[in-house]
């Protein structure tokens, strides 16, 4: 299974994302969804000294890009992203999503 993380970078405006193989065939349940780094040095998140940016899914979906390729149980995969030292939230995707619903 194809996983598509995606978060909103540094700028608050642009979206990034990045591919993922997980090794299961289905996703039931978010908490199934393992985290995953980047260097948030590239995407103004994190300083170069301490560039590791944690991916914490939030929300999943198929993927319906993905879908008319054969590839049915691609999933897209919403994220907020944390600084890994000190655990500190570096994004604002909780008020955006508070925002809209």
């Amino acid at each position: 299974m194809v996983a598509e993380y995606i978060w909103i970078d540094g700028s608050g405006l642009n979206v990034r994302s990045k591919s993922r193989t997980l090794n299961t065939n289905k996703i039931n349940h978010l908490n199934e969804i393992p985290t995953w780094t980047f260097d948030g040095s590239s995407t103004n998140q994190a300083t170069v000294t301490n560039s590791e940016v944690v991916l914490k899914p939030e929300f999943f979906c198929k993927d319906p890009f993905k879908a008319p390729r054969g590839l049915d149980n691609s999933i897209l995969v919403l994220c907020s992203t944390w600084k890994w030292e000190p655990l500190k939230r570096v994004d604002s995707i909780q008020s955006i999503y508070t925002e809209n619903h």
